[in-house]
């Protein structure tokens, strides 16, 4: 397998925890923490207000229909 000669793949594990648990804690997060601003934060890059879930959809960690039964 071929890698990059600078690990610049490496900060991503600081970002993102690959498990099926993981992504059920960014889930409840939102919904404890962000739901209610999430439709205007989402939109300014200097607040953290995007649900983070995305990798997580991707990569099959979770899927949509969970998230929309949690909500």
């Amino acid at each position: 397998m071929f890698y990059p000669k600078k690990n610049w793949y490496k900060k991503f594990e600081k970002y993102w925890k690959v498990s099926e648990n993981d992504s059920k804690k960014v889930l409840n997060n939102l919904i404890n923490d962000k739901i209610k601003e999430y439709g205007t934060a989402r939109d300014y890059p200097s607040v953290e207000g995007t649900s983070k879930l995305s990798p997580y959809i991707k990569h099959g960690q979770i899927h949509v229909s969970t998230i929309w039964k949690k909500m």
